[in-house]
């Protein structure tokens, strides 16, 4: 395949206007979209979008199948655990288990595939190009969806999140409930019975997101029209999680490869997140992130977090509500149960896999966890 000369960022050239262009000109070939380490696609066959992708955990097949509560965690370790041993796509191993019949899978991954592509709708400072020629083979669902149907949805979501944000400015709002009980077909739908349960006044948005497995755009649309019902409240003087981002360095590039040429991965890290967003049009930045989370990853796992190891809290659950964890903390530490190694806990979470190894390591230093050998297997 060759990338054509259409390039930019989203901000100059918006979605809608990318996926006429590509209808009208019956363009065969994939759109590539990244904002920061997160890249998503949309392929095209004759101007009708065939497929998508997406390197985002929360988007991948399992937690899809998570927050639709078609398979539990325990589940889903298992069947990771085959799929490493085996090298089986996710989909085969859940088949192959009688997890679920082949023709829901089908649908679940076409409905996952469209959930890729509206999801774009809500990135507003992405860079683009597309690649011509033939779309990639892979073992996917292919769709047949029409630019113009793709269009009304993705505006929909817009205006609907659009207007979630007047009440809920970010996804660090707490709620809590009124007491004023949601009658049973508010609930119907187990995710929205899930997401009121998760609503406990201390939970942030971001929170409850995690444990559901969930968007934020659907979960903030379910959480909003309960709230407009009476249901929920913000919560006052709640605490408030606050994304801890630094302002923009202007720092050379050539600084993070010294720290890489030496094997300081994280601190390179820290770099480079630092001046992503300022490196419009620079392609040594994402490749240099991507050597680092490479390198950080591989150091982890062989050195302060063996994959096989199990994590053991050093107190009680009840007593880290003093250590302010955030979302990101509270929900692999919520996993730290003593059955569940690293592995186990890195494929279930909605986290990228340096994100969680990173979280972990953090809470290592600050001792909220010790690392055990796993328990010997039982003989019969």
């Amino acid at each position: 395949m060759n990338a054509s000369g259409l390039r930019g960022t989203l901000s100059s050239m918006g979605l809608a206007d990318l996926l006429q262009w590509a209808s009208q000109a019956r363009k065969t070939g994939t759109l590539v979209f990244d904002k920061g380490s997160l890249r998503k696609q949309i392929h095209f066959r004759d101007g009708v979008i065939a497929a998508s992708g997406s390197n985002d955990p929360r988007e991948y097949l399992g937690q899809f199948l998570l927050r639709h509560q078609v398979i539990s965690e325990d589940q889903l370790r298992d069947a990771m655990e085959t799929q490493r041993r085996t090298g089986k796509m996710l989909g085969r191993v859940l088949l192959d288990g009688g997890l679920l019949p082949v023709e829901k899978l089908m649908r679940l991954l076409a409905r996952k595939a469209e959930e890729t592509i509206y999801s774009l709708f809500l990135w507003e400072d992405a860079h683009f190009h597309f690649v011509d020629g033939e779309t990639p083979e892979m073992e996917i669902v292919p769709l047949a969806l029409q630019v113009e149907e793709v269009l009304l949805e993705g505006a929909r979501r817009y205006d609907s999140l659009k207007k979630v944000r007047e009440d809920f400015p970010s996804d660090a709002t707490v709620l809590r409930k009124t007491g004023m009980t949601p009658p049973a077909d508010a609930l119907s739908h187990p995710m929205a019975a899930l997401l009121y349960d998760l609503v406990d006044g201390a939970r942030s948005i971001a929170d409850i997101c995690l444990e559901a497995h969930a968007p934020e755009y659907s979960a903030s649309l379910v959480l909003h029209r309960l709230y407009g019902e009476g249901h929920l409240e913000i919560a006052a003087g709640a605490r408030r999680r606050t994304p801890s981002r630094g302002e923009a360095l202007v720092v050379l590039s050539e600084q993070a490869k010294g720290m890489l040429e030496k094997g300081n991965f994280e601190p390179a890290l820290v770099l480079l997140e630092q001046i992503r967003d300022g490196a419009d049009g620079n392609p040594e930045v994402p490749d240099l992130l991507r050597r680092a989370e490479a390198g950080f990853v591989d150091l982890a796992y062989r050195h302060f977090l063996p994959p096989k190891k199990v994590p053991v809290l050093t107190r009680p659950l009840e007593s880290l509500v003093s250590e302010e964890l955030t979302p990101e903390e509270g929900f692999l530490v919520s996993r730290m149960t003593g059955s569940w190694d690293i592995e186990s806990i890195v494929s279930i979470s909605p986290l990228r896999e340096v994100e969680v190894l990173r979280i972990l390591k953090r809470l290592r230093e600050r001792m909220i966890f010790r690392l055990q050998d796993p328990p010997e297997p039982a003989t019969t």
